[in-house]
Formats: C-alpha cells, structure tokens, sequence
C-alpha cells in the first residue's frame, strides 16, 4: 500500500491575486494543479481496476497499472503562443492543469495520463472480455496555485499514438467524465478517484489504453 507523504515533494500554495479577496469564498476562481509524473514508481500515477472474465465470473482479479510517464502530458492553451503539447522529459515530472494566474497572458492547461492496458510498457494486462467492477485512479498532487476548492472534470479520452501528444488533444470530445473537486489541502498528497465509470466505458470500446484528461470547465 502507498505511504502518503514517503518523499519530501517540494510544492508552493500559492493563493490568487489579491484584488479577488472580495470574491465569494464559496465561489473561488480557478487556479493550477500539478500531477506528479515522474520516473520513480513511488509517486507516479496509479490505476487499479478489479474486475471479473467469463471463465471466472464469480472471482475478482485486482491489477495495478502505472501510468507511462513518457506518454503523460500536459497542452497549453496560451493566447499568444497558441496550444503548446509539452511531455517527457520537458514536463519534469509534473503535468498541470487549470489556469495560471501567476502569467500576465493567463495561459489554460489540460493535463493527460495514459494507461497501458495491453501490457506494452510491462504492467498487467487487462483482458478485452473483461467487466470492469471497480476501478481507482490515485494521484499525487505536487504543486497547488489557488486557494479553497477548484472544481474539474475528469474526461475519458482516446488518440493515438499516446507517445505523440498532439495539440488537438486539448479539445477532443469526452467519451465519458465525471467531476471532481480538489483542494488546497491536497498539496503533497496522494488523491484517490473512483474512475470506474470511465474505466468501464474504455473496456466497453476496446482501447488499449487507458487515457484521461484533467481540466476545469470552461478553459
């Protein structure tokens, strides 16, 4: 089982602007996340899926995947410079998401992580005949820009290939999503999120992978 708080993750919290502090607390406006990607197993994305086959329909078989830190990623979405696709090694480990208010241009992020299913990158195999039961995606959140609760959505996604990060990805269509809240307690902390819906919907098609994106509605 995972330790939260294993390694010394240097994050900033940072709150936004100071003319916002008369906006509704309840109501704050979006800021930047970032999702640890890194090399190291201890800290990077992990999927787990339990689910059953027809040859075993009463046993469930629980597998761990991690996310391939080389296909993970995040796209800029910048008014000047236009979409930017940035992945290993240019991330440093850490994909964002969210709106950056500490740039005077006020460029938007999506970030994606990928999930092989197909055990190309050495991680268990999901088999196509496979009814997802459950499934859980849990995070490592680095670095957190906004202060009280930042609403995202999180949406299933599919391009290819994953090692090839393209700016169109920004807007792909959601296959599936669900939201989430995240918090400004969650720096230097592992998050869990029941993606089961999504898992569900990804073996349902049949794709290899498993691909999300983090965004905030709107940017």
């Amino acid at each position: 089982m995972r330790k939260i708080g294993i390694l010394a993750i240097a994050g900033v919290l940072a709150v936004v602007f100071a003319g916002c502090g008369g906006n509704d607390s309840s109501n704050p406006p979006p800021g930047l996340l970032g999702i640890d990607s890194p090399q190291d197993l201890s800290t990077r994305p992990l999927l787990t899926v339990v689910y059953t086959v027809p040859s075993l329909p009463t046993e469930e078989i629980t597998v761990d995947i991690y996310s391939d830190y080389l296909s993970d990623g995040d796209i800029a979405n910048d008014p000047y410079l236009g979409f930017i696709a940035t992945q290993w090694p240019d991330t440093g480990g850490t994909v964002f998401f969210g709106v950056d208010f500490g740039n005077p241009d006020i460029p938007y992020y999506r970030s994606f992580l990928d999930f092989p299913l197909d055990g190309s990158t050495g991680e268990p195999v999901i088999p196509l005949n496979a009814t997802v039961v459950f499934a859980t995606l849990d995070v490592f959140v680095n670095s957190v820009y906004y202060a009280g609760t930042i609403s995202s959505n999180v949406d299933l996604v599919y391009y290819t290939p994953p090692t090839r990060l393209t700016p169109q990805a920004y807007s792909l269509e959601a296959l599936a999503s669900l939201p989430f809240d995240f918090y400004s307690s969650d720096q230097s902390r592992f998050v869990l999120i029941d993606v089961t819906s999504l898992m569900a919907e990804a073996q349902r098609q049949g794709f290899p992978d498993f691909q999300v994106r983090f965004a905030i509605p709107g940017y």
